[in-house]
């Protein structure tokens, strides 16, 4: 599934933070106040920004012709994770920057944006006891920095979640240790190589999970701030557009031992002599407590099999959003381009994403069949219906 956050986007994107949005200062500075719903857990949520390094691969995408500083002065693979977690609701750290430095610089932004925070709070300790581990991967062209309304308000549940920007793959990708950025080269025009690469934009994703996975185990065993705070017992795959069929297609592994996936609007494709699929886990997987979420963006490219979903299987059907809602882009009027229907506002699309998925999740860990689905307001409830599985 294609989503490119292009640079031009981003100029308007952050048009409309630096005219729209109001000013308020709880410093010193003063600081941009991000534009998103109050977190509704019982958690404040901490912030850390890690880069990890598979020395084993290379970065098989990067151009001939690219400068790898950023890759610790060889051609190692990159991972960069942002990672938000629940934190004691006495902590008073700052919050983090929503977007830092280096990245205004290469999209050629506004300075005055370092002064945009995160509602979650830097470097902070995770609250004690363990918790559930959800995996992240974003849209292809769109790195995790704009998912961070939706993966902020999930950790504030309860959850650890390690959201992977994959570079050369996730558009302006950040990385923290050597903080610099690496840009996503240009796709081709062609139709069939764009879907071929897509496919090996995923394999090289899947492999990414597979690495993290085996770093937060020994993190969650060793001297981290993640020491004792991870219940890999509980491991959630979660992603949006490419970032959803990469969570599908992972779980799908016969040797993946997912807990449950969710997937954002990520469809299958096929082409020419090409095959991506994503849209739904194997049929060998219909025990995989799985949600999906389908906007009315991409209608044709779902490929959901209703005659074998599961008892813990899920489709969310939404009506009035388009697939760029799943990320920040939904708060900043005029960003998502008009369609031919009135799209939901922000905060009502956000709750049906975010609401819906806790619930899901809560359903998916004590191991039942039933899910109590929020209890939204009646306009809200109108715009998106809930198909479960039944065998």
């Amino acid at each position: 599934m294609k989503f490119i956050l292009t640079r031009k986007h981003l100029v308007f994107f952050i048009t409309l933070l630096t005219t729209q949005i109001v000013y308020g200062s709880t410093t010193q500075r003063q600081d941009l106040v991000i534009p998103f719903p109050s977190l509704s857990g019982r958690f404040l949520v901490g912030h850390q920004k890690m880069t990890f390094r598979d020395t084993s691969r290379t970065e098989v995408l990067a151009p001939s012709d690219e400068e790898l500083a950023c890759a610790f002065g060889d051609e190692s693979k990159k991972i960069p994770v942002s990672f938000y977690y629940p934190v004691s609701t006495n902590a008073t750290a700052v919050p983090d920057q929503y977007l830092p430095h280096p990245v205004i610089e290469a999209l050629q932004l506004d300075t005055s944006l370092v002064n945009m925070a995160k509602r979650s709070l830097r470097d902070q300790k995770v609250n004690k006891g363990q918790y559930p581990l959800i995996i992240f991967s974003p849209g292809l062209g769109i790195s995790s920095l704009f998912y961070t309304a939706t993966l902020e308000e999930i950790a504030s549940h309860g959850y650890i979640i390690a959201a992977i920007s994959h570079p050369y793959i996730s558009g302006e990708v950040y990385i923290p240790d050597t903080q610099c950025v690496v840009s996503m080269p240009p796709l081709p025009t062609d139709r069939w190589e764009l879907l071929e690469l897509l496919g090996n934009m995923i394999h090289e994703n899947l492999k990414d999970i597979d690495y993290l996975l085996e770093v937060i185990s020994q993190m969650s065993h060793g001297n981290s701030f993640l020491n004792q705070k991870v219940d890999l017992s509980k491991l959630i795959l979660m992603g949006h557009s490419g970032g959803g069929m990469t969570a599908t297609m992972y779980c799908s592994k016969p040797q993946a031992d997912c807990f449950a996936a969710i997937n954002f609007d990520g469809g299958s494709l096929q082409g020419q002599g090409v095959e991506v699929p994503g849209a739904w886990p194997s049929s060998n997987k219909v025990g995989l407590p799985f949600l999906k979420f389908h906007s009315a963006s991409f209608p044709g490219q779902d490929n959901i099999p209703y005659e074998r979903m599961g008892k813990k299987q899920h489709v969310i059907d939404v009506r009035r959003i388009d697939h760029k809602t799943f990320s920040d882009m939904a708060f900043f009027p005029g960003f998502i381009p008009k369609t031919n229907f009135e799209l939901l506002h922000s905060t009502m699309s956000h709750n049906i994403i975010t609401k819906n998925t806790l619930a899901f999740l809560k359903a998916a860990l004590i191991e039942s069949e039933q899910v109590f689905w929020p209890k939204l307001d009646h306009n809200t409830s109108l715009n998106y219906s809930i198909i479960s599985g039944g065998l």
